[in-house]
């Protein structure tokens, strides 16, 4: 989910199930860069409790665009 930053413009942000701690985040990251390039390694890990999803099941991209845009510092 694309989120926005002052830099990039854009940087990615990936929800994870729960709390995220500081090991858990730069291991994600790693793992992004790694696969996708510099630009993925910038990610913002944000743990959340549930993906919220629309009534037909799908994810709610709206609601996930809403929490990546809420703490610009991730």
């Amino acid at each position: 989910m694309p989120g926005e930053h002052a830099g990039w413009g854009q940087r990615p942000v990936v929800f994870v199930p729960g709390p995220v701690d500081p090991e858990l985040a730069e291991r994600v990251r790693r793992e992004l860069a790694a696969r996708l390039g510099r630009v993925a390694g910038s990610a913002v890990v944000r743990g959340i409790d549930a993906m919220p999803t629309l009534p037909s099941g799908k994810p709610d991209r709206r609601a996930l665009k809403a929490l990546a845009d809420a703490d610009p510092r991730g």
